[in-house]
């Protein structure tokens, strides 16, 4: 064998298992996210790829020689008791949970009853051993590395379903993408090396599996963050315009009766110009968080621009629309009275009950209320 097949039959034997271990390596260098406990895991999981890839070269170069060495039985333990450890580190790297619960503990003996398999070759033939001339054999537990493997691969397909519950165009692709690799995988490897090639193309499938659960992770988390963003109304924390347009057509879908309140500030503009937009800003708030303490009965309180407020009631009976007239005198109490620095102001605003989802009219309607209160003097609450 020339020095170029050489170097070809290295590759074609550790090209999967060295492109996993160089993927880690690259991911634990520039991520800056990943904690101690990560770092751990990764290094963990990169040095046992190193060593079973190591094994596998050196018993598959001794397996070839006419006698037996116990260089081959040991190389070979090595392998087999480090593919299920880098499964575990990947499911570990997996749950964010530090705590060691009952379900934890029962993954970890898997990994330590491997462990002791694997070495039992030494003084049984439980597993498996070799003969004086250099043959393998099974013993009744030979296929133990294999069914770990399994079940550490359907524990990472159980966490990556239950993350993607959600986002099921993106579950069909990567659960898909990583099934074909697993299975090309491991015919390619089965073909030239038997049942290594399984558990070896299993191996990387698993690190391709946690590339796909942490950009998933990553993906979540960056939706919820811009989802956040795109629906909240960045000084008083409420639910903006964008958020109120959504909720609006939802309710439209719904036969639930609606009760819409609508409120603004009194004098607001005055204000503005008198004392600065920096004081406007700060009333805004307070008048924000009144609202949300006040009508915390509801979760759709909107701030949909300027000094215009919206409260959504999806439940309102007769004595609950009193009540909502009489929380507004309340809040109206609390910024007349207020002792601070900020320049006295009150609110108005028109409640709108209906018995369907009419959501134009109600708009509109109760608008109409709030300029009945407006020109009643403000400081007050109109219902139609």
């Amino acid at each position: 064998m020339t020095l170029l097949e050489t170097i070809i039959s290295y590759v074609e034997m550790n090209f999967i298992v060295f492109t996993g271990i160089v993927y880690m390596l690259l991911h634990l260098s520039f991520n800056d996210e990943i904690n101690k406990r990560g770092k751990f895991f990764f290094i963990l999981a990169t040095i046992m790829m190193l060593l079973d890839m190591l094994s596998f070269n050196f018993e598959q170069y001794l397996a070839a020689q006419p006698m037996f060495s116990i260089w081959r039985q040991f190389w070979s333990v090595i392998g087999y008791s480090c593919r299920p450890i880098i499964f575990l580190a990947i499911i570990f790297l997996n749950d964010a949970s530090e705590k060691w619960t009952r379900q934890k503990v029962i993954v970890s003996a898997m990994a330590l009853i491997n462990l002791f398999l694997s070495f039992s070759t030494f003084f049984s033939k439980i597993a498996y051993w070799y003969t004086i001339d250099n043959r393998y054999y099974r013993g009744p537990l030979g296929y133990y590395s294999y069914i770990i493997l399994l079940v550490y691969l359907l524990i990472l397909v159980i966490q990556l379903l239950h993350l993607y519950k959600s986002y099921r165009l993106t579950l069909q692709v990567v659960v898909g993408g990583y099934l074909v690799l697993l299975t090309l995988a491991g015919i390619y490897f089965n073909a030239l090396y038997t049942s290594s090639g399984i558990s070896r193309g299993s191996m990387i499938a698993a690190i391709v599996f946690y590339y796909g659960y942490y950009n998933s992770v990553q993906y979540k988390a960056e939706h919820q963050r811009y989802s956040q963003i795109a629906s909240q109304d960045g000084l008083t924390g409420l639910s903006n315009r964008y958020a109120y347009n959504q909720i609006i057509n939802e309710l439209k879908l719904s036969d639930e009766p609606i009760g819409f309140l609508m409120l603004d500030i009194d004098k607001f503009k005055a204000i503005n110009d008198e004392f600065g937009h920096d004081i406007g800003d700060r009333i805004l708030s307070k008048v924000a968080d009144y609202l949300r303490i006040t009508f915390n009965e509801t979760k759709y309180v909107f701030r949909i621009g300027g000094d215009e407020f919206v409260v959504l009631f999806t439940e309102l009976n007769q004595d609950e629309v009193e009540r909502i007239s009489d929380k507004i005198d309340m809040i109206n109490k609390m910024l007349l009275t207020e002792n601070d620095t900020l320049p006295i102001t009150s609110i108005s605003a028109g409640l709108v009950t209906s018995g369907s989802n009419r959501i134009e009219k109600l708009y509109v309607e109760a608008d109409r209320a709030l300029y009945i209160t407006k020109s009643n003097g403000g400081a007050g609450c109109t219902i139609l």
